[in-house]
């Protein structure tokens, strides 16, 4: 022998056992680059031989260690065994460390549904689909926060569905429940599905299914799955426990404004009053609810809200070439952990402002009756600032650092026929600088701006205008520009797709104005290439991987870190799965 038969390896990708000469991992499909050889296996001797007898009755000290032979076999025998044991948790451990940021792919390719999994795309999964109608919308198709567990929906009726789950590390499929009601939620471990079905509140994971509650209409599981809070048909809310099954009751709503993403405080309206709930406390009645209320963002602890002034039939009426609408006048108040402060009165419109920062801050135009025009005003918490008095603003988002405010004012017009999009037509991009939450020194970027994409890293990017007249009707391609400088020409308005945690961007260049497909490109932050041409559908799924569905043969192809891997021809459809933890909604 040559000291190396019988010897184990680990694979370095998933952590399985795999022998010396293997190429490819049997468990993964891995290319095998390095394999750590472990202990060889004990060499279990026949029963009833000579050395055995020896072993057992020999105690003469001449005859030679056999006490300490004995005891390292045995140790070689615990260490094989643990290494055994060891290597399923290493399996869970590396796809778990593997797996937090990129999202598993679904397709079809004919009749038949797919799964592939960034940890492998080699590794193409046949789901099971009996009713060949599976609805291929991203929030029916949700996976945990390690990425090993996928689930999907096959439809088997208009109003219902029947639910399954994916072990994309085994490829074992468990059906969950039939008759799944509306969506369903999923805790981040991707162990556990909440959902209703024919009015009952169900949980269900690997070790069976039980009932929440009963005559449930809505419900909401916390981001971190460790509760739900549901309102009954006769409008009682309660927040239940999963692990601890206990039950806590709320209060009656009329209608449920926003409850918080661990589901451990609320905001109500009952008899049209305003009511506050956080666990542990009673209820709080903070104010009467006007003529209706609207929560424009919630946090944990924190929210914005309006609470419109006047009834709806008193609204004032504005009439434009493209339709008639009512604007509302409405009172904003910031909201925290139950106490709310008045922050401005006849406000008209507002927007959320986007970025890398999650602390609520808000666009907000008031305009008192019988003036002709607004004021548009900053607010970061409870700190407001007045920002321009321009008539309009279309999009506003943060630097990266939080320490600019940048938004294009001008003119907003309503889509065309022919579109649902609406936006700015041309307006001025200007940034803002902030200080302690107020806006400060306010420079110009460019007036001929159309609409901004925020970045985790570098400042904003933005569309600019590429025509020198003005015709009637939105642009839907025009220069996008970033760092001073244009980037590309021709890009399509809603095809940029800045990478999360760096200063690249993907984007769509118009290919052919007759038949809708076009080119995908991206740039590093130094210099522009196309990727792909002829492409119908571009999901991006995380930093430098994307997937591309091109024209051609339906081919879907994902690029991952340069490299171009081809899935599947003939592919009819697919979606990209959301990661659970944003699926957590009141439904």
């Amino acid at each position: 022998m040559d000291g190396t038969e019988g010897r184990q390896g680990i694979c370095s990708r998933c952590g399985g056992a795999v022998a010396p000469e293997a190429d490819v991992c049997p468990h993964c499909g891995a290319a095998l680059r390095a394999i750590e050889e472990v202990l060889p296996p004990v060499q279990a001797s026949e029963p009833g031989t000579a050395e055995d007898g020896a072993a057992e009755t020999s105690v003469a000290p001449e005859k030679g260690g056999r006490r300490r032979t004995r005891k390292i076999k045995a140790l070689i025998a615990a260490a094989a065994a643990a290494v055994v044991a060891l290597t399923s948790v290493t399996a869970v451990l590396v796809w778990h460390n593997r797996q937090n940021v990129y999202a598993p792919l679904l397709f079809y390719k004919g009749q038949t549904l797919y799964a592939v999994s960034p940890a492998n795309w080699n590794r193409i999964i046949a789901l099971e689909a009996e009713n060949g109608g599976t609805y291929l919308d991203s929030a029916y198709i949700q996976y945990s926060s390690d990425g090993r567990y996928l689930y999907y929906p096959d439809r088997d009726g208009i109003d219902s569905y029947v639910l399954y789950s994916c072990d994309l590390l085994r490829g074992t499929i468990r059906k969950v429940s039939d008759e799944v009601d509306g969506l369903y939620r999923l805790t981040p471990n991707g162990r556990t599905a909440v959902y209703s079905r024919s009015g009952a509140l169900l949980c269900s994971d690997p070790d069976g299914t039980r009932t929440l509650a009963q005559d449930v209409q809505k419900f909401m599981l916390a981001n971190d799955g460790s509760g739900v809070i549901y309102q009954t048909g006769e409008g009682r809310l309660y927040r239940i426990g999963l692990s601890s099954g206990e039950s806590i009751g709320i209060g009656a709503a009329d209608e449920v404004c926003c409850i918080s993403p661990a589901a451990d405080s609320a905001y109500y309206i009952r008899d049209n009053t305003l009511y506050y709930w956080k666990r542990g406390r009673q209820e709080k009645a903070l104010r009467d609810a006007g003529y209706g209320v609207s929560m424009v963002d919630f946090g944990e602890e924190e929210a914005y809200l309006l609470v419109h002034q006047v009834p709806v039939d008193a609204r004032p009426v504005i009439e434009t070439e493209e339709e008639i609408y009512e604007e509302p006048r409405q009172r904003l108040y910031y909201c925290r952990n139950g106490e709310i402060q008045l922050l401005a009165e006849d406000v008209r419109q507002f927007q959320m402002v986007s970025g890398a920062h999650e602390t609520p801050r808000l666009l907000y135009r008031v305009q008192k009756a019988g003036d002709d025009a607004g004021v548009w005003y900053y607010a970061d918490r409870t700190a407001c600032s007045l920002i321009t008095q321009e008539a309009e603003i279309g999009s506003a988002c943060l630097s990266d650092d939080g320490g600019e405010l940048w938004f294009i004012a001008g003119e907003v017009i309503p889509p065309p026929a022919t579109s649902s999009f609406w936006g700015l037509q041309t307006g001025t991009l200007r940034a803002a600088q902030l200080r302690g939450g107020k806006v400060g020194a306010i420079r110009a970027v460019d007036d001929r701006a159309m609409m901004l994409y925020a970045r985790s890293k570098g400042e904003p990017l933005y569309m600019r205008d590429d025509s020198q007249t003005q015709a009637g009707g939105m642009r839907l391609t025009g220069e996008l520009c970033g760092g001073g400088e244009m980037i590309a020409e021709e890009v399509q308005l809603y095809g940029v797709m800045p990478e999360p945690g760096t200063e690249a961007v993907y984007f769509s260049l118009r290919a052919d104005e007759n038949d809708g497909f076009s080119m995908l490109a991206k740039w590093d932050g130094h210099a522009a290439s196309v990727i792909c041409d002829q492409t119908a559908r571009t999901e991006l799924l995380g930093r430098d991987r994307v997937a591309v569905m091109r024209r051609s043969e339906q081919i879907l192809t994902v690029y991952d870190r340069g490299k171009a891997i081809e899935l599947a021809r003939g592919v009819s459809a697919f979606a990209v799965a959301q990661p659970a933890e944003t699926c957590a909604s009141w439904w």
